[in-house]
């Protein structure tokens, strides 16, 4: 088993649950968190009470000078840009805030490049949905995915009293109006390979307790449907917690000689 040692920028509801789980959980004697950066002065004095001996910062720009083996990045779609792709010159990056890699015109290509040259890697957590292993491998043969996400008013920060559809059309601009609620969206039109091909509705329902999203596909391959409706997380009801479980389970499998899955 590989120890990973982890800089987090972010110590919200996903940073903290991956700290969590580095003390007492899942990640325990896997990932030895050594550098966090957060603006909430409170949230670093509670990194530091976990793990004395962790660096903390309020300035994202030190984060470009962690010397770690991994850069988690669980804070903003503007936090994600500016990390990128300096911080794949250092360490591999795990991104949440996917949704700077379709707004910020040539960087993906730009980090690709990065990654080639280092031999650095950048990931991208399954978040919030599932069935990207299958959109991956089907990715040649996809004629059309449509993701629908229904969230409570208090997700997508409206007051509604009826159910209504506030947003339909193309993945940047779903990602442009909703940068905190549709990273989901982002993940799947790279899984895709070709964003044109997803279209995005956004649904606003008071009904609703969970985060809900819809996943249909049709390729050549096959057709396929997937539903979730997460829990979202205490510490802040516009992520669902699976985004938090996704990005521990892929610190695991870094750490693991067995990977199961594509």
């Amino acid at each position: 088993m590989r120890k990973l040692s982890l800089g987090l920028v972010g110590v919200g509801g996903i940073g903290s649950t991956v700290l969590t789980e580095a003390a007492e959980g899942r990640l325990r004697g896997r990932v030895e968190p050594v550098a966090a950066c957060d603006r909430n002065r409170e949230r670093l004095e509670w990194v530091r009470e976990l793990f004395p001996e962790c660096e903390t910062t309020t300035e994202l720009e030190e984060a470009l000078e962690w010397d770690c083996d991994v850069i988690v990045e669980a804070a903003s779609v503007e936090a994600a840009a500016e990390l990128l792709p300096e911080a794949l010159e250092r360490a591999d990056v795990v991104i949440l805030s996917v949704g700077a890699l379709v707004l910020e015109d040539g960087l993906l290509e730009e980090c690709l490049e990065v990654a080639e040259r280092t031999g650095h890697r950048l990931f991208v957590p399954s978040g919030a949905v599932g069935g990207l292993d299958v959109l991956r491998a089907v990715s040649g043969a996809v004629e059309e995915v449509v993701l629908t996400t229904i969230k409570p008013p208090e997700s997508l920060g409206r007051d509604a009293e009826e159910r209504e559809v506030v947003f339909e059309g193309s993945v940047r601009e779903a990602v442009k109006r909703f940068p905190r609620n549709v990273n989901v969206a982002a993940a799947i039109s790279l899984a895709v390979g070709d964003p044109s091909r997803v279209r995005v509705r956004v649904v606003c329902d008071p009904e609703v307790d969970r985060n809900t999203h819809i996943i249909e596909v049709r390729s050549e391959v096959g057709d396929y449907r997937f539903e979730l409706r997460n829990a979202a997380l205490p510490e802040n009801p516009k992520t669902s917690a699976l985004a938090a479980y996704s990005t521990v389970a892929l610190l695991e499998r870094l750490t693991e000689g067995l990977r199961v899955g594509t």
